[in-house]
């Protein structure tokens, strides 16, 4: 008989047994309309299929019919006003630890202590609706101090973010590893770690899975899959006094038979590792369960310093 494998991730609030529940572990984070343009809904409804969720606004969504609506995370700057409805709609909100205007990555004087920082964390769950979890974002790279005051605030999930989009490094990785291994120190093994990078690859996404990422941002991976607009030129009506006047142009909807691939790829890679290596659980698939790692990228990707059954 085939083992079944569970790909599945849950957030939780604090203290709340209903949570978000993803099927897959791939995240998309900054692929919106603009990006997608005529093929927005066909694009949103993919996901859905496919268990992925989205950080998106409700302006982005309201306008696709509800089958075509996947799972919604919202995102604010600290320094940001938070709107009711983004909160209230919201299957996850995250506030990021950095300025809108600058981007500077910091603490601002209201959330100077561990109290404070607490303080934002469960008013935002409150203003939510008490049963949404609720996270934060920090860079990749985070000293344990920080990491450490995210975990004592009652915070549900940290996203890690690799700024820029050149080629993963020993820094991300490490940092990655690093994490992880500050969440297991203080007693949160499983913590939820998201991880906003750019990932060339199915191969590299799966990779930081066994790393310590409980989910993965794809958006690099689907960008190359996004149809170009289409230049064809209006054709005329028809001959005589007429020849001189184009039709209006019927505007199809794109299908994405690429992403739909490379979707569907993704997930039968990550299940296939899994199935060899007689992993059930996403939360079992650890550092352990990459055995065609050279040694080089073994000590390059911090897993020697994971234990066998970390």
């Amino acid at each position: 008989m085939s083992r079944t494998t569970d790909t599945s991730v849950s957030l939780s609030a604090e203290g709340c047994e209903r949570g978000f529940q993803f099927a897959s572990p791939f995240i998309v984070r900054h692929l919106g309309p603009a990006q997608l343009g005529p093929a927005w809904e066909v694009f949103c409804r993919l996901l859905r299929t496919h268990g992925l969720p989205l950080y998106s606004s409700v302006e982005a969504l309201e306008a696709n019919p509800v089958a075509s609506v996947p799972g919604r995370m919202a995102r604010r700057f600290v320094d940001e006003p938070f709107e009711r409805i983004e909160l209230r709609t919201a299957d996850a909100f995250e506030v990021e630890c950095r300025d809108k205007e600058q981007q500077n990555w910091g603490w601002p004087s209201e959330l100077s202590t561990t109290e404070k920082l607490r303080g934002l964390v469960t008013a935002v769950r409150e203003a939510a609706g008490g049963d949404t979890p609720v996270g934060l974002s920090l860079p990749i790279g985070a000293s344990d101090r920080d990491v450490n005051r995210c975990l004592d605030s009652g915070v549900d999930f940290l996203t890690l973010v690799v700024q820029g989009d050149g080629p993963l490094d020993a820094a991300t990785v490490g940092g990655l590893v690093h994490a992880r291994r500050t969440c297991r120190s203080a007693g949160h093994r499983l913590f939820p770690l998201l991880l906003d990078a750019p990932v060339p690859n199915v191969e590299q996404a799966v990779k930081l899975l066994a790393l310590g990422a409980t989910a993965v941002s794809i958006d690099r991976v689907l960008r190359g899959a996004i149809p170009k607009p289409d230049s064809a030129k209006p054709s005329p009506v028809g001959g005589g006094m007429l020849s001189g006047i184009s039709s209006v142009p019927v505007e199809k909807t794109p299908a994405l038979p690429e992403m739909e691939r490379i979707l569907v790829r993704m997930s039968s890679y990550l299940r296939n590792r899994m199935r060899l290596t007689g992993t059930q659980r996403l939360s079992d698939f650890g550092a352990h369960c990459l055995k065609g790692l050279s040694a080089t990228a073994c000590q390059v990707s911090g897993i020697g310093m994971l234990g066998e059954n970390d």
